[in-house]
């Protein structure tokens, strides 16, 4: 009885010191709940806002409100995820205003090679050290050397006949001004060209270099001779003017003396035929006169019918008695119908000049040949000629001799009205 009035009360304070220990584990496990919710939970918020920042790359935004220092932590996470997403933004801005300067210059490129590529003139860039780095479309398709080919060699290999523009260029990269030589004459396969060259430095490239244009001006000079030559036969026609009338008044004191001469002796007079020919070509050099009258006035020639063989004839005659004995003279008239409309002495000089040039070519003697035939010129000859002939039926007067012949360099000038290849004093060309 005694031992177990001892332990009842030993029992119940086990009893309560397990109560005790219940309850005080009860209370820790729900202080450790709080404590846990209170630490997760802006864990939490802080890792769905860097996710959502990094998804959506909008700033991060805390709601829990709390003295802790973790939420402390977010706080300042939340600013600087504020600052970099307005630094992403203006770094984004920059980056679109990039790409729109960079299509803008790609456009502005595009254009660029546009324009020079439509150009007609011959365009090519040069660096500091005269080699090609740019081949415009213009410059491969009239030259036929490809860009590929020609970048990175010096101008004056790939255009050769540069050459005495060297200096020019070398001055225009140094001294960074303009330089152009015009009316260059060249020879592009066998073909007399005029050409404009002009170099433009790249003034404003940190690089230098410059920008070569060459233009074929070769009609321009052609139209600027022609008027040249035009002015100097408008002069030459004011002087013979002048020199025809005081000629034409020597003219008639010799047809006149002839007149009188002819009256002073018999028709079988051994002289008669020598006045007959004084007479005769006294008349020709007054028709010629009154050409460069008519040439000085401008009035307009008068064509009349004329027999082409009586005009051949009578020139040969001429030609016979005046040219070298050492030179043939044959003639073939094959032409069934010789009347034209023209001037007689005319095609006379026509004749005799062609003889003359002719004899010229033939300082040892030889032969010269006319013939004339009638000729058919259809409806496409006349079309591809480059003179302003109709079809039909026309006579063709052919003189050939077996002379020296021209040289093929000369053959573009054989109409020009003075050129010749003689000496000074000694021809005037078609003159």
């Amino acid at each position: 009885v005694y031992i177990n009035d001892i332990n009842e009360p030993v029992k119940s304070l086990e009893m309560l010191t397990l109560l005790i220990l219940f309850f005080s584990l009860m209370i820790l496990i729900i202080i450790g709940l709080f404590f846990s919710q209170s630490l997760t939970k802006p864990l939490k918020l802080i890792l769905n806002g860097v996710k959502k920042f990094h998804e959506k790359k909008s700033p991060f935004e805390l709601q829990f409100r709390s003295a802790y220092e973790i939420t402390e932590l977010g706080k300042a996470f939340q600013e600087m995820s504020v600052k970099l997403s307005h630094f992403m933004k203006e770094l984004q801005n920059k980056v679109e205003e990039l790409q729109i300067s960079k299509a803008e210059k790609k456009k502005a490129l595009v254009l660029l090679d546009n324009i020079i590529n439509s150009m007609p003139s011959l365009i090519i860039t040069i660096d500091n050290e005269e080699k090609i780095i740019r081949w415009s479309h213009t410059t491969e398709k009239r030259t036929g050397i490809k860009a590929s080919e020609a970048l990175g060699k010096d101008f004056i290999s790939v255009f050769p006949r540069f050459k005495d523009s060297f200096l020019l260029i070398k001055e225009s990269l140094e001294k960074n001004i303009i330089k152009s030589k015009h009316g260059l004459a060249n020879s592009i396969n066998g073909v007399q060209v005029y050409e404009d060259i002009t170099i433009y430095p790249l003034i404003k490239s940190e690089n230098g270099g410059a920008v070569i244009r060459i233009d074929n001006v070769t009609e321009r000079i052609k139209i600027e001779e022609a008027l040249e030559q035009s002015r100097k036969m408008e002069a030459i026609g004011q002087l013979s003017g002048g020199v025809a009338h005081d000629f034409n008044n020597i003219l008639t004191g010799i047809l006149n003396s002839t007149q009188l001469i002819n009256k002073k002796i018999d028709n079988d007079h051994p002289a008669k035929k020598y006045v007959e020919f004084i007479k005769e070509s006294a008349s020709r050099a007054a028709d010629l006169t009154r050409k460069l009258l008519d040439f000085s006035r401008k009035t307009k020639l008068v064509k009349t019918p004329v027999s082409v063989h009586d005009a051949l004839k009578k020139a040969i005659e001429i030609l016979k008695s005046s040219l070298d004995k050492k030179i043939k003279i044959k003639i073939q008239l094959t032409a069934e119908a010789d009347v034209v409309l023209g001037g007689y002495v005319q095609l006379q000089n026509i004749f005799l000049n062609l003889g003359i040039n002719s004899s010229h070519a033939m300082p040892n003697g030889g032969e010269i040949n006319f013939k004339t035939t009638i000729a058919k010129l259809s409806k496409s000859y006349c079309a591809a000629s480059q003179f302003n002939v109709n079809p039909g039926q026309y006579i063709l007067i052919e003189i050939e001799d077996n002379g020296e012949g021209i040289q093929p360099e000369h053959l573009d000038k054989i109409f020009d009205p003075f050129f010749t290849t003689k000496e000074t004093g000694q021809g005037t060309g078609l003159g």
